[in-house]
């Protein structure tokens, strides 16, 4: 199988997704299969930028208060 370009985006997408994924089910039904599917990665795309799924909540959590601090300054 041919190794896909890196695609630089990827990392953003997977934490929008995160968000994404967490606003649609709740915070306790996410996986890093629905995670993956949303943000349309490999699974194996999750475990290779982030070290676990609270390591991902909390970076995706990390990121949304950066975005909402921003736009009230």
């Amino acid at each position: 199988m041919a190794r896909r370009p890196n695609d630089p985006q990827r990392r953003e997408r997977i934490l929008q997704a995160t968000l994404d994924t967490i606003a649609a089910h709740g915070i306790h039904a996410v996986t890093h299969r629905k995670i993956a599917t949303c943000a349309n990665v490999p699974l194996g795309s999750l475990t290779y930028y982030f070290s676990g799924i609270e390591a991902l909540i909390e970076e995706a959590f990390s990121l949304f208060t950066a975005e909402m601090s921003a736009q009230y300054q």
